[in-house]
């Protein structure tokens, strides 16, 4: 459908931009965001400057909303730091740029699309929400909300004609790690040797990790144009391994505590 009309969150660097160029590419609309979007890039698309951390100018993008097609919540905000180091600020700001934002431009956009029968909410959420890694607890925590409630909210709008596909991908060569690394204020040396490790690691892959943004959004494309797309499009080869773990841990588990996991119901006769 070349007249398909995007709003991405994010969409000015790493992931968020490869979909906007792709889009344009293939003769769509754009409408990005960024905390310093203004420009345009071409006519066919335009940014507009958003602080996710702002409830009130996420609500302001509310009009832009009214004829997109595709919804994708791209943008996000990393913070690195064990949970006994994070702020309450630090969270609270975590979950409202990672979780709440998007959330309320969902809502924006659903009565528009369920008018139209038709579209897509496409929520960009982490292999982290899998299994939280030391030092990325409270990130990983918001993108597993973000997947929780995608899983929910695709059952809820299928009658309409809506679908929803998360996508989690591991180590991208994006901001993150680089100049829109975040980190916890406080450090305490007691967590050197767990989530101070992966203070530093982060760090140090910056500019080196294997994930191609360009690829992950023709993979995005690719998945939303499939007869049964995925509810969850894992990206990156290690963030894939880590996906088929953590399945099979969770699986092994299950099975040895099966017993007394299924002791808990009351017995067959009631009683």
């Amino acid at each position: 459908m070349t007249s398909r009309s995007w709003f991405v969150t994010g969409g000015t660097s790493g992931i968020g931009r490869a979909l906007v160029d792709a889009a344009i590419a293939n003769g769509e609309r754009a409408i990005f965001t960024g905390r310093n979007a203004g420009a345009a890039l071409g006519p066919n698309a335009r940014g507009l400057s958003l602080d996710l951390a702002d409830p009130a100018a996420v609500a302001a993008m509310a009009p832009h909303l009214a004829d997109i097609d595709v919804l994708v919540n791209c943008a996000g905000q990393g913070l690195l730091g064990a949970i006994e180091e994070a702020s309450d600020a630090e969270t609270a700001r975590l979950f409202e740029i990672n979780f709440f934002a998007g959330l309320r431009l969902i809502r924006a956009a659903l009565p528009h699309m369920r008018a139209r029968r038709s579209g897509w909410i496409v929520n960009i959420g982490s292999i982290a929400a899998r299994k939280g890694p030391a030092g990325s607890g409270l990130y990983a925590a918001t993108k597993a909300a973000l997947r929780a409630m995608s899983d929910a909210l695709a059952e809820e709008i299928r009658p309409f004609g809506i679908r929803v596909m998360v996508v989690e991908p591991g180590a991208f060569r994006t901001a993150i790690a680089g100049h829109g690394r975040v980190e916890a204020a406080q450090r305490l040396p007691i967590y050197d040797a767990t989530a101070g490790k992966r203070r530093d690691g982060v760090r140090a892959i910056d500019g080196t990790q294997a994930g191609d943004p360009v690829r992950a959004a023709e993979a995005i494309r690719a998945a939303m144009a499939a007869d049964i797309p995925p509810a969850c499009l894992v990206l990156g080869a290690q963030a894939h391994a880590r996906a088929v773990a953590v399945a099979k841990d969770t699986l092994d588990e299950l099975r040895r505590w099966e017993a007394i996991g299924r002791g808990a119901d009351f017995p067959p006769d009631g009683h």
